[in-house]
């Protein structure tokens, strides 16, 4: 069974190559843009069938052509996506001229095919929780995979 990170991931993407707005996807299937949104981010449920319903819609706006609905079924599209995961992970460290420090790791996950598993983790990311967590959050928003993970982390020094 597709998760709700899932599905919002799927129609996010899909809403983004199909050139749909928000509003135009959330009234297709008779929803709120609000709902969407949170749809969209992981935070919010919703049915299958009114998922089913906004991803054909967003395939007929993009191809000019109704589609059956067997073929707009969230099982079946979701059994190709790659969906990535982070999570922060607490470490303690060792330097000889600071001693034992607690530091931020930043594993990755990956899905594919309904199971998930290790990407790898980056390790000492941040002493800041704010700032490793800020990170993680961007990186599940987005959906880059654990290749942009070093740059992401890159970013973060002064």
């Amino acid at each position: 069974m597709a998760g709700k990170e899932n599905i919002g991931y799927l129609l996010r993407q899909l809403r983004r190559l199909s050139g749909c707005t928000q509003e135009e996807v959330a009234n297709g299937p008779g929803m709120s843009q609000a709902h969407l949104r949170e749809i969209e981010h992981g935070r919010s449920d919703t049915t299958f069938q009114t998922a089913e319903r906004a991803i054909g819609y967003m395939l007929s706006r993009m191809t000019g052509r109704e589609w059956p609905a067997d073929l707009c079924r969230l099982e079946t599209l979701l059994e190709g996506v790659t969906l990535w995961r982070y999570r922060l992970v607490t470490e303690t460290r060792y330097r000889e001229d600071t001693g034992w420090y607690p530091t931020y790791a930043v594993a990755a996950e990956r899905n594919y095919g309904g199971r998930w598993e290790p990407a790898g983790v980056v390790h000492d990311v941040s002493l800041s929780w704010e700032t490793a967590s800020d990170l993680v959050r961007r990186m599940n928003r987005s959906q880059l995979s654990p290749v942009h993970l070093l740059e992401a982390v890159g970013d973060l020094l002064p």
